[in-house]
């Protein structure tokens, strides 16, 4: 506990002595490099998005893809600082700091969670993958196996198995009542489900229905905005709505 103490006052005095020393170096390096702040801002923008490829598989929702941008901020830093020959690290080192740090905050906010936020998860994972396969209800062709329809371009009609094998562990009827909080269910009365007549099969039947809403906020999310389309101030990154609209009954 000793020598922790004293390892931790060491890091307060190094920061209270060095903290901050290197941005000043660090903004007259990039003065001498950029002739102008437009050429500045198209390099840094560039570079940016490649940050934002390079750390993209660690997102899996639209916060983290949120929060992930942020990082790749500081890993262009680092990258800039170790180009400018600012600190004796590689930019593999500099990489390996982020993506460490990374891994911690997504393990911080995955122990976080309740078992109801992770089947919500992985609702969202499910229709970010499978979506654009789903058939429409009124399509006449179907062949093979579905797990739902798209309806009237309205909902998504999921089989209740299916709904139940993406809630996994969690009761079903949890994740339904987190979902009718969310403004994402579309629902009888009384009930959790929607009773539909499908066009393509003319039977009248029970699904878990999704609002479309919720799943075009998860789909829209997981299109950034181009960075060009930024302001030119780099502090204005775009920010995400998570709210659900709501869907008169």
């Amino acid at each position: 506990m000793h020598d922790s103490a004293e390892l931790i006052e060491s890091f307060k005095d190094s920061c209270a002595e060095y903290g901050g020393t290197l941005g000043s170096s660090f903004i007259q390096a990039l003065l001498d490099k950029y002739e102008s702040r437009d050429n500045l801002n198209d390099d840094v923008r560039q570079q940016w998005q490649q940050t934002i490829s390079e750390l993209a598989d660690y997102a899996n929702n639209s916060i983290q893809r949120r929060v992930i941008r942020r990082f790749s901020l500081v890993l262009l830093a680092g990258w800039m600082a170790v180009d400018m020959e600012l600190i004796p690290f590689s930019e593999d080192e500099i990489t390996e700091a982020v993506t460490f740090m990374i891994e911690r905050w997504l393990e911080d906010i995955e122990t976080s969670k309740t078992d109801v936020e992770r089947a919500i998860d992985r609702l969202s994972a499910y229709l970010r993958r499978n979506y654009h396969r789903i058939p429409d209800s009124d399509d006449l062709e179907i062949k093979g196996a579905i797990d739902g329809y798209k309806h009237n371009g309205l909902y998504l009609l999921l089989l209740p198995e299916v709904f139940h094998q993406i809630c996994q562990d969690v009761t079903p009827v949890q994740v339904g009542d987190e979902l009718k909080k969310l403004g994402a269910l579309k629902h009888d009365t009384g009930k959790q489900k929607y009773r539909v007549t499908v066009p393509c099969t003319g039977k009248r039947q029970y699904f878990v229905a999704i609002h479309q809403s919720f799943i075009h906020e998860i789909l829209e999310n997981d299109l950034e905005a181009p960075i060009d389309d930024t302001s030119d101030n780099l502090e204005a990154a775009p920010e995400e709505s998570h709210e659900p609209e709501a869907i008169a009954e």
